[in-house]
C-alpha cells in the first residue's frame, strides 16, 4: 500500500521567480520534499500547443492500466534560439492558456502562436 501511495502521490513542479532564480519540486501528496536549482535560459518566448503522446507501463503509476496510455495534452514550452523546456502540462487548453498568459505577463515575454 505504502508504494502504491508513493507512485499515486508523487508529482514534479516547477517554481519561477521573477529573477530567474528557479527550482524544480519533488513532491508527495503535495508537499515538497525535496528541491533543486532548476537551470533553464531565459526565454525569448514561449508557444501553447496540443501534444499527442503515449506514455508505456513499464515504470509509474500507468504500470496498473495496461501496456501503455495515449492522449491530447496542451503544452507551454520556453524557447531560447532553438532549444526549449517545457514547463507545464495539462488536459484543459483554457488552463494552458490561462498559465500562459500569466507567465508572459509576469515575465514580460512573447506568446506566439494561436492562443
Amino acid at each position: 500500500m505504502f508504494i502504491s501511495m508513493v507512485l499515486l502521490g508523487y508529482s514534479i513542479s516547477f517554481e519561477i521567480r521573477k529573477d530567474f532564480k528557479n527550482y524544480k519540486h519533488y513532491r508527495l501528496l503535495g508537499f515538497t520534499i525535496f528541491k533543486s536549482k532548476l537551470k533553464i535560459s531565459f526565454p525569448e518566448y514561449l508557444i501553447v500547443f496540443s501534444a499527442r503522446h503515449k506514455q508505456g507501463t513499464e515504470w509509474g503509476s500507468v504500470a496498473a492500466l495496461g501496456k501503455q496510455r495515449s492522449g491530447d495534452d496542451f503544452v507551454i514550452r520556453f524557447f531560447k534560439g532553438v532549444s526549449h523546456f517545457t514547463l507545464f502540462r495539462t488536459i484543459s487548453y483554457q488552463l494552458a492558456k490561462d498559465r500562459a498568459m500569466e507567465l508572459s505577463e509576469f515575465l514580460g515575454v512573447e506568446i506566439k502562436g494561436k492562443i
